[in-house]
């Protein structure tokens, strides 16, 4: 019994946790799918959160970028915002804080209101926000679907919006797994079996084509990001891929590898998320957290936690 205790010890010292990290650079007219790579600038994380899933919009002349805030102590995300100064940050700030994990706060413009439609999976609801007030209040415009989707992203063309979503429909199919587009309610299938289709940012509209990032989920979650070029016929997408970006420190004869301005000592494996205006390129970055005496603190107190659950609950029993 002592020594389980004591393995399991050390295994909350020293067993990694993924964490993901931004990073921005200006965006000098030609590409990352373009084959631009010039280095990334990271963001630094906070104490209390890590930060993915970054979105730029442009207000007043200003650019923020909206993100995923990753609680570390909670293991939960909520949604925030920072204005971006040159290629730092301003403090990131929440926006949106539910009982249920939040991510992919995809932030868009649409007839003259700003919307968002946040990752919320846990609800079992597509929902879509609007902005009262910029940057910081937003309320719920109305429910697109009652469904278990994830990284929800608008689809604009001739034909209206539609939306482009990845659907978990049962216990034996992975999350990653097929791209569905949603249209006044009404789900319609574009990719089964494909682990390379979940969105991964807007959709990007150059002056004759139309490119759209997704992930590659092949061997692990956001292991690469893929641009492929789009044709839209009657409201429909169709895709050809083009291009994919692997993280720093993995190489490929298949494409290109991110370079980073004064990198961290982490060992970069994932990359998910891709957005860019006039202004800036953005990306995050998954790396695994070796720091073992902060690893063990924070896994030993949620350890506590968990334990003072369990007994409360079996107490009320």
């Amino acid at each position: 019994m002592i020594r389980e205790r004591i393995r399991f010890l050390v295994s909350l010292a020293v067993n990694p946790t993924s964490e993901w990290q931004l990073a921005v650079r200006y965006n000098t007219g030609k590409k990352l799918f373009e084959g631009n790579n010039a280095p990334f600038y990271l963001i630094r994380n906070t104490r209390k959160y890590w930060l993915a899933d970054p979105f730029l919009f442009e207000y007043n002349h200003k650019h923020y970028v909206f993100c995923e805030m990753y609680n570390r102590r909670e293991n939960k995300g909520v949604l925030g915002v920072a204005l971006l100064k040159g290629l730092k940050c301003s403090k990131f700030k929440p926006i949106l804080v539910l009982p249920y994990h939040l991510s992919y706060p995809c932030v868009f413009e649409h007839d003259g209101r700003i919307m968002m439609i946040p990752e919320c999976y846990q609800s079992g609801r597509i929902t879509e926000l609007i902005c009262k007030k910029f940057p910081y209040e937003w309320e719920e415009y109305k429910e697109l679907a009652e469904v278990v989707a994830v990284d929800t992203t608008p689809l604009k063309s001739n034909a209206g919006i539609s939306y482009l979503t990845t659907v978990f429909l049962s216990s034996n199919e992975r999350i990653n797994d097929n791209l569905f587009q949603l249209q006044d309610g009404k789900l319609f299938r574009l990719f089964q079996n494909d682990l390379c289709k979940r969105s991964a940012g807007h959709l990007i509209s150059l002056s004759d084509r139309i490119i759209r990032p997704s992930q590659d989920c092949q061997t692990t979650y956001g292991g690469g990001l893929i641009f492929n070029e789009v044709s839209i016929n009657d409201g429909v997408l169709s895709e050809t891929k083009l291009l994919e970006i692997f993280p720093p420190d993995i190489n490929s004869e298949d494409g290109l590898s991110i370079f980073l301005e004064k990198r961290k000592n982490h060992r970069y494996t994932g990359i998910h998320t891709y957005n860019t205006n006039e202004k800036y390129e953005i990306i995050d970055l998954k790396y695994n957290d070796r720091k073992s005496v902060g690893t063990f603190i924070h896994n030993f107190k949620r350890y506590l936690r968990d334990k003072h659950k369990q007994r409360k609950r079996t107490v009320e029993r």
